[in-house]
């Protein structure tokens, strides 16, 4: 039976290992992005591609236990984002971008992790 729900809870996990997943999380999986070109008579002739880098950013609950500084190091990762409609997002060879911030008020950590390759099934 299929499911008709969209959007709502996700898994989040780093190597197997699940973490506390906030929300507001994103992903973006395209390897090139178009930019059109117009000629000096104001005319477009085309466009022109430039190389894009995966990733997945999102919230993580600043739980304890949750280290920055190990976060941090991650390279070489298998990183995943299981959504509630089924879609699976995989970034392959994925490093931690190392901005990681924590906001101590509402005790969260927006992460962002970049990859060589993704894919999204």
């Amino acid at each position: 039976m299929a499911s008709n729900r969209q959007a709502g809870t996700i898994n989040f996990q780093i190597d197997g290992v699940l973490y506390s997943a906030r929300g507001s999380f994103s992903y973006m999986g395209s390897t090139v992005k178009r930019e059109g070109i117009v000629g000096q008579d104001l005319i477009p002739v085309g466009y022109k591609e430039t190389g894009l880098v995966p990733y997945i950013e999102g919230e993580l609950n600043a739980i304890q236990g949750l280290n920055t500084q190990n976060l941090a190091t991650i390279d070489g990762a298998t990183i995943t984002l299981e959504l509630a409609n089924g879609t699976v997002f995989t970034l392959m060879n994925a490093w931690c971008d190392g901005e990681l911030i924590v906001e101590t008020e509402d005790g969260k950590l927006k992460a962002k992790f970049e990859g060589l390759t993704s894919l999204e099934a």
